[in-house]
């Protein structure tokens, strides 16, 4: 959604753009880094909780991306 002056927000929009934010979230780690969660198990409690879109940000690797990507094609994440 781009927001252009004068900022008017119908009621639709507002609700649309917390319907997506609820089912995002784009911060997430897993034990690859300084994360508490094995892969399978972040991801299939994210889902459990609502959640479409991912963004796994383990730090200083791409390590998990290998055992990230076929559970999440499994379980229909984005």
């Amino acid at each position: 959604m781009i927001l252009r002056p004068p900022f008017r927000l119908t009621k639709g929009a507002v609700q649309a753009h917390l319907r997506l934010i609820a089912t995002t979230d784009l911060h997430m780690h897993t034990v690859f880094s300084d994360g508490a969660s094995e892969p399978e198990g972040l991801l299939e409690a994210l889902v459990g909780a609502g959640v479409k879109t991912v963004a796994v940000t383990d730090h200083d690797t791409t390590a998990s991306l290998a055992v990230l990507e076929p559970i999440a094609e499994r379980l229909g994440l984005d």
